[in-house]
Parts: structure tokens; C-alpha cells; sequence
């Protein structure tokens, strides 16, 4: 009996790490260098993530706001503007040691071509 309570106390336990991962997506994050600006705002909702992306430099700029999931270790994020019911961006989120690293495919819609959301942003 002893040893059932110890596992079950083992489970509870890595549940409730888990749960606490999961969250460590959720805060601000920047990343700013020679003019270049990328921004990051992640808050955990009912359902998942909202998740909000600005960036920038003289010439071109772009923001996505979407929702998302973690997946494994990531937080996948997509667009749900109804104006563009069709589009295919997707936006990968990994955890850093002090931040996160954001990778997209075909979001070209939400940005210029001479930026992108792409890179690490550290926490703030």
C-alpha cells in the first residue's frame, strides 16, 4: 500500500510539472539588434495560447496575432483571421534557457519580404 501511495504521489507529481511547462510559454518576450525589432506576447487562455508577433526594420514590418498548441515541446500557433480563411502560416515556439526561438512557414501574408518572425527573442 505504502509503495502504491509513493507511485501515485510520483504521478501527481509529473502531471503537475507538466502543467507547469506547459505554462512557461506564456509571458513577453523581445529581441532588438542594428534597427531590427521582433516582439512576442504568449498568454495562456481556456483553450490554449494566444499568441501575438510584431517585427520590424526601416522598410519592413509585420504582426500575426493567432492561437495555438503545445504539440510535444512546441507551441504550434496559426492564424485565425476570417479574411483569410485559406492561409497556411504556421508558427513553431520553442523554449529556450532564457526565451524562445520562433520558426515560421509560409507566413509571408503577416510580413514584408525583407522581414520575418523568425529568430530568439529573450524573455522580459
Amino acid at each position: 500500500m505504502i509503495r502504491c501511495l509513493t507511485l501515485a504521489g510520483l504521478f501527481a507529481a509529473a502531471i503537475s510539472t507538466s502543467a507547469l511547462a506547459a505554462d512557461a510559454f506564456a509571458g513577453k518576450y523581445t529581441f532588438s539588434k542594428d534597427g531590427y525589432r521582433q516582439q512576442a506576447d504568449i498568454a495562456r487562455t481556456a483553450t490554449g495560447y494566444s499568441v501575438s508577433l510584431v517585427t520590424g526594420i526601416e522598410g519592413c514590418s509585420g504582426s500575426f496575432d493567432g492561437v495555438g498548441a503545445v504539440q510535444g515541446s512546441k507551441l504550434i500557433a496559426h492564424s485565425t483571421d476570417p479574411d483569410f480563411p485559406d492561409d497556411k502560416c504556421r508558427i513553431e515556439i520553442s523554449r529556450t534557457a532564457h526565451g524562445i526561438t520562433v520558426n515560421e512557414t509560409e507566413c509571408e501574408t503577416w510580413h514584408g519580404p525583407s522581414c520575418g518572425f523568425d529568430g530568439t527573442r529573450r524573455r522580459i
